[in-house]
């Protein structure tokens, strides 16, 4: 039950910063997927959030 809240939070979260749907999930019993749909123009801008490129 936990991974499945926790998918909620993260694709809840994603949607409102991002604008990015949930398209697929998955739950296991010792992990969970989830997949995510991101507009193009916020697929640019990600590199330039991640702390090891110096761009």
């Amino acid at each position: 039950m936990q991974y499945h809240t926790l998918l909620h939070v993260i694709a809840g979260y994603v949607y409102q910063h991002y604008n990015a749907l949930a398209t697929s999930s998955q739950i296991e019993k010792d992990h969970a997927r989830l997949e995510l749909s991101f507009a193009p123009e916020v697929m640019e801008e990600i590199p330039h959030l991640l702390p090891w490129n110096d761009r």
